[in-house]
């Protein structure tokens, strides 16, 4: 099967930037934000290699 793009909304992508803002702020720390944001990174490409296991 053909790898496809994941398209993230603009709304979809406010609202992330918006939970690792608040994630560094509460934890005055950026290093649980970088654990979603490569959490999230290896998700989209499972969903874009094969969409319909989710």
């Amino acid at each position: 099967m053909a790898k496809r793009n994941v398209i993230w909304t603009r709304i979809a992508d406010i609202q992330f930037v918006g939970i690792l803002e608040y994630w560094v702020k509460k934890n005055k720390s950026t290093t649980y934000s970088k654990k979603l944001i490569k959490l999230t990174s290896e998700r989209t490409k499972k969903i874009a290699e094969s969409p319909y296991i989710y």
